[in-house]
């Protein structure tokens, strides 16, 4: 552990100092729009990730993992659009009170 890293301190560094990076980028993301807008861009990009696979590398992917995407974004779909819904009708009862 110790010695491999003392070979390439710069990199165990770099690598420490770009994930806290990523991480703070993060947490400006989701404090200016929403984690539900964090998790939809999360799921396009990997939707991005595994379409530039197939096109530009040539990565294959079978019928089973195909339908695994599909029902992950289907699901998320849904997931998201209840949500929507559900803070659409929280606003609307707090207006109704006052």
């Amino acid at each position: 552990g110790w010695a491999l890293m003392w070979q390439a301190p710069w990199a165990f560094f770099s690598a420490f100092f770009m994930s806290f990076l990523v991480n703070l980028s993060c947490f400006f993301a989701i404090q200016t729009t929403s984690s539900l807008t964090f998790k939809v861009a999360g799921c396009v990009k990997n939707v991005a990730v595994v379409w530039y696979g197939v096109v530009a590398h040539g990565d294959h992917i079978s019928v089973l993992q195909v339908l695994g995407y599909f029902v992950s974004v289907v699901g998320f779909a849904v997931y998201s659009r209840l949500k929507m819904i559900q803070g659409a009708v929280s606003r609307a009862s707090k207006r109704k009170k006052e």
